[in-house]
């Protein structure tokens, strides 16, 4: 795996501008700054269905987060593009990294998704809590349900263990953060129910 081009990826972004507020049950790591305020606010971004997935192109799987109110948001395989930064699915979409592992298998399987523009499908991930459901439907093949255990975590945008494969199977979701600041990023890992 490519991390130094992996590391790009964790340094595009969304928009910079001034942040309006934070996720609340967040974990910071060693160096990182407190947040000074607590929850989310109203903060105007415009609702998820004025951004479209990518057209004329299936997802490899879907994703249910009950707990983020997020039903069935399809997932589309990214790759580095010609800057050797990792594409990233527009709309109101996931992006798995292709150069991390498929669904169910013995390693890390790493998604991104936006947290303040285009919908920002993840913009409540700093809230999910240990022990809540993730469910992923794999386009023809099975419906994996994974459960959040690690909570929510800061880190800086060159933190690259979140990309590197794993000796047992993992998801890792990880957003932009915080809030239409988009210095940090933000990672939650959950494992499989068996």
């Amino acid at each position: 795996m490519a991390l130094s081009a992996l590391a790009l990826a964790l340094s595009a972004c969304g928009a910079t501008e001034p942040t309006f507020g934070y996720g609340s049950g967040v974990k910071l790591l060693p160096g990182d700054v407190a947040p000074t305020s607590g929850g989310w606010i109203s903060d105007g971004r415009p609702p998820a269905q004025q951004f479209p997935p990518p057209l004329h192109e299936t997802p490899v799987a879907t994703i249910t987060i009950a707990d983020l109110g997020l039903n069935a948001i399809p997932i589309f395989d990214r790759d580095l593009n010609v800057q050797g930064r990792m594409s990233i699915a527009t709309g109101y979409s996931i992006t798995r990294y292709k150069r991390s592992a498929g669904f169910g298998a013995q390693s890390n399987t790493v998604l991104y998704g936006h947290d303040d523009i285009q919908g920002a499908v993840f913009g409540k991930l700093s809230q999910l809590k240990i022990g809540e459901l993730i469910q992923v439907q794999v386009t023809g093949g099975p419906l994996i349900t994974y459960q959040v255990t690690r909570a929510p975590t800061i880190i800086p945008p060159t933190y690259l263990t979140i990309l590197k494969p794993t000796a047992t199977p993992q998801l890792t979701l990880f957003t932009c953060y915080p809030l239409w600041q988009d210095d940090h990023r933000v990672f939650v890992v959950a494992k499989p129910v068996s």
